[in-house]
């Protein structure tokens, strides 16, 4: 389409936006003390734990920017931010038990962090 004066041009909607970084990236390294930590509860739980890379925002991006170790753990939660979100009781009780044992090697062998 081709636009011939500025009155025909100014007809069109425009839009301007600002972009801020509200939550800044994470990256914590597999060997990270916070990581190691919940590796550890999750084997004496019997478990398996593998770190994935996600998009998305929360507060520990902000603690950990600031040089408080934290980091996230996904809870198995199905269609995230929609009507259909959902999560199994099973999942949740499996997450629940899991900082449970985090908290419990920290307190008794007082993991750094």
């Amino acid at each position: 389409m081709c636009i011939r004066d500025r009155a025909e041009r100014d007809t069109f909607p425009r839009v301007e936006m600002i972009v801020e970084n509200d939550f800044p990236n994470t990256r914590i390294p597999e060997d990270h003390v916070v990581i190691k930590l919940a590796q550890k509860a999750a084997a004496n739980l019997g478990r398996d734990m593998a770190c994935k890379t996600s998009g998305g925002a929360a507060d520990a991006n902000v603690f950990f920017s600031n040089g408080i170790a934290a980091g996230v753990l996904g809870t198995g939660m199905m269609d995230v931010h929609t009507l259909k979100e959902s999560i199994a009781l099973k999942d949740m009780v499996h997450c629940a038990e899991l900082i449970l044992e985090i908290l419990q090697i920290q307190a008794t062998e007082k993991v750094p962090l």
